[in-house]
């Protein structure tokens, strides 16, 4: 049976349901062994056996990225933060303001031609609502596989600057070399 570990990197400051946790699988014994041995070549080969996972809480709107969409997940919300910050004023006129006006036409246009997508995950402007009815300018994230989740600008602010500044292969192997198995 794998041995999982979740390791909390990120809870949310405007949304404080929002958690982005690196989730690590080593496992020995499945199809995608974390770790396997050339008996010809002497040689091992490792699979990188992570993803990061974002949710809102307990069976609540979440999104799991794999391994393989890892960076192209990190460059896709760097580019939407940035392109969202940069006309934050078009889609948001009142940004600030007790008053929370949206321009539904400008933010119907940045979600439909504006909208970036990679890889199965497409990402644009939205509204994200709190648990007290507040709105705040926010990113919507779908995948075509693993959900969709709507978060507040200033999380996903934070979540891409962690992300880009993130390894996570070095720290899967620094969890690998925890477990110090290797295969016979």
């Amino acid at each position: 049976m794998p041995t999982r570990v979740n390791y909390k990197l990120y809870r949310g400051t405007s949304d404080r349901n929002l958690s982005v946790t690196l989730v690590y699988t080593y496992d020995i014994d499945g199809d995608f062994k974390t770790i396997t041995r050339n008996q010809q070549y002497n040689s091992y080969s490792i699979l990188p056996s992570f993803g990061i996972n974002i949710s809102r809480g307990y069976d609540k709107d979440r999104v799991y990225i794999s391994s393989n969409q890892y960076y192209a997940f990190a460059s896709l919300l760097e580019k939407t933060v940035k392109m969202v910050s940069e006309h934050l004023y078009e889609i948001f006129p009142n940004v600030g303001r007790v008053e929370f006006d949206i321009d539904t036409k400008t933010l119907e246009r940045y979600q439909t031609e504006k909208a970036m997508a990679c890889d199965g995950i497409t990402m644009s402007p939205a509204v994200f609502v709190d648990d007290t009815n507040q709105c705040f300018p926010g990113i919507t994230i779908n995948t075509v596989k693993t959900g969709s989740l709507c978060m507040p600008l200033q999380d996903a602010i934070t979540i891409s600057k962690l992300l880009n500044g993130l390894n996570p292969h070095m720290i899967s192997l620094s969890l690998l070399s925890m477990f110090g198995n290797k295969p016979e």
